[in-house]
């Protein structure tokens, strides 16, 4: 194998030989300064890039063929994550509503088992926010704490005549009569 020789030269650059002959030849080895060296490579460095190697064309045919195959694979695979992330969604979102109903169902059996035992209106109980036990003592507290009062022919008002003194009166032919109902009349409406 040939050496290759290096030596500084006075500038503090270095000189670098060219190969010596194994030979004991009376050649002098060739010295280059790094600049000739610097040179002489990037020459070779763009002579290097300037030709592409020989099968550079079918080099970059099969770079774009595996790029189209990995891009297909890829829209496969992203085609079966977005069906299953809509799997996913619709299952929770069926779930979802399997639980509201059976919330809601639950909710309507404790309804009727407490307006049974209250004694109180269910529907009244149905349409109440919060607890449903507390709800029921308190409509039943409400319903106790309510006067009860027999049938008002009235509708609950007070002072209102059944009918005018005129028509009581009406038909009546009797002067004992009539003035017994003038008298009920004037107690009912006095003020």
């Amino acid at each position: 194998m040939a050496e290759q020789q290096v030596t500084p030269n006075v500038e503090g650059n270095t000189q670098q030989t060219a190969p010596m002959e194994p030979s004991g030849g009376g050649n002098q080895p060739k010295t280059f300064t790094q600049e000739q060296v610097d040179r002489i490579v990037q020459e070779r460095l763009a002579r290097a890039k300037s030709t592409p190697p020989a099968d550079y064309e079918d080099l970059k045919a099969k770079a774009a063929k595996y790029d189209e195959l990995e891009e297909a694979q890829k829209s496969d695979l992203q085609k079966a994550n977005d069906a299953t992330a809509r799997a996913q969604a619709e299952a929770a979102d069926w779930k979802a509503k399997f639980e509201q109903a059976q919330a809601e169902r639950e909710r309507a059996a404790l309804v009727t088992k407490m307006a049974a035992q209250y004694q109180v209106n269910a529907g009244t109980l149905a349409r109440m926010a919060g607890d449903v036990e507390d709800n029921a003592k308190y409509l039943q507290g409400v319903e106790s704490s309510r006067q009860k009062f027999g049938d008002v022919r009235d509708g609950g008002e007070q002072n209102v005549p059944d009918q005018s003194l005129d028509e009581a009166l009406k038909g009546v032919k009797s002067t004992s009569e009539r003035i017994r109902i003038r008298a009920e009349y004037n107690a009912r409406n006095r003020k």
